[in-house]
């Protein structure tokens, strides 16, 4: 016992110890049981967690590096969205845009022209209000006006839409409107015209009644020129 005590060495223990793990298959490594958080980050090899040891969709966002983006065909695992948030206050109104340019009438045969009046003459139809000079042609021809009294007084006023100043060659269409203060009264004279070469179409108005400052506030005269004219009388 003695003899067999003094040989029995480091190497020698470790020896019989290595036989018996060869001769076991494995049996004896097996057989131990390693103990709770014994096996740390030392203890695995570089590379040891592969994607087949880590369970899908265990993982969570803070898991990963910052700026960590998900290589192509694995798309990181996006939770459900979130509620919507409340919408945020509306911003102030923009500036208005510029008017643009006024178009023309719709045809290179129309012709427009606008005037007013502070004052009108008593002499019938003494007043030219809007004078339209268009060339040698047949017309359709509507006039508006818009009128009122300036000094407190009711009053009323005549107009006619003539081609030319009367005499031959000239028709007109006449209209009378009364005027009770401050309204604002309105007109419109259609009629269709031949106008001759050196005739314009013209509107002319006077004022009736007590009122001395009966005045067009605006006045236009609008001219198409039409192919066919059939049917105005002198």
């Amino acid at each position: 016992m003695k003899r067999l005590r003094g040989k029995l060495t480091y190497a020698n223990v470790m020896v019989t110890i290595l036989a018996f793990v060869v001769l076991g298959g494995g049996a004896a490594v097996a057989a131990v049981e390693l103990g709770k958080s014994t096996v740390g980050t030392k203890q695995l090899k570089r590379d040891a967690v592969t994607s087949a040891k880590v369970k899908d969709g265990s993982l969570q966002a803070r898991d990963f590096a910052k700026g960590f983006r998900a290589p192509i065909g694995r798309p990181a695992a996006i939770g459900p969205a979130g509620p919507m948030g409340e919408r945020g206050p509306e911003g102030p109104q923009g500036q208005e845009g510029r008017r643009g340019p006024e178009g023309p009438l719709g045809s290179s045969d129309g012709y427009q022209a606008r005037g007013s009046s502070s004052s009108l003459s008593d002499s019938l139809f003494g007043t030219q209000v809007v004078s339209l000079a268009v060339p040698p042609g047949s017309y359709f021809a509507v006039s508006t006006v818009e009128a009122d009294s300036a000094d407190g007084n009711d009053g009323g006023i005549q107009c006619r839409l003539i081609n030319g100043n009367g005499g031959e060659g000239s028709s007109a269409t006449t209209r009378f409107q009364s005027i009770r203060f401050p309204d604002v009264e309105n007109m419109t004279l259609t009629s269709m015209y031949e106008v001759l070469e050196g005739q314009s179409l013209n509107l002319q108005c006077s004022r009736v009644g007590p009122s001395a400052l009966v005045r067009v506030v605006e006045a236009n005269i609008v001219a198409v020129e039409i192919t066919t004219f059939s049917g105005f009388g002198n």
